[in-house]
């Protein structure tokens, strides 16, 4: 399945997946199935609103959000990024995926998996950058 990502590097020993599809929180937690949930640094986070309606704003939407990220706990560490990052109980927030991804690198050890699995949508621009960034090379996204 898409949602299960596939491999765009390795920096340092640590497995760069790409699993941009799970714009949705189901998705990302399928986006876990066969990887060590401790052994994984989850990147979540993108667009809250697309051509200007809300994404995963009714109530069933947030109580699914809000169960995912308990499920996802288990994550070495979560960190969201851009709009979305507010909507999300995460270790850290910051601003762009880019920031995302170099503070993912401080938080990764040899072996481990920085997971792409956004949980909302994401930007053309933000799904090129994790390529780019997953094989070391460097990129700014703005958010």
């Amino acid at each position: 399945l898409a949602c299960r990502g596939r491999e765009e590097g390795r920096i340092g020993g640590v497995a760069m997946v790409d699993a941009s599809a799970a714009t949705t929180p189901r998705k990302a937690i399928g986006a876990l199935a066969g990887l060590d949930p401790s052994r994984v640094v989850l990147l979540a986070g993108g667009e809250t609103e697309v051509n200007g309606l809300p994404v995963q704003a009714s109530a069933p939407e947030v109580a699914e959000l809000t169960d995912a990220v308990r499920a996802l706990a288990s994550c070495r560490a979560i960190i969201a990024f851009g709009p979305a990052a507010a909507r999300l109980s995460a270790t850290i927030a910051v601003a762009t995926l880019s920031e995302a991804v170099a503070v993912a690198l401080t938080r990764a050890r040899p072996g481990d998996t920085i997971l792409l699995a956004p949980m909302f949508p994401l930007s053309m621009e933000e799904r090129s950058a994790f390529a780019t960034l997953a094989g070391g090379g460097s990129t700014t996204v703005r958010p």
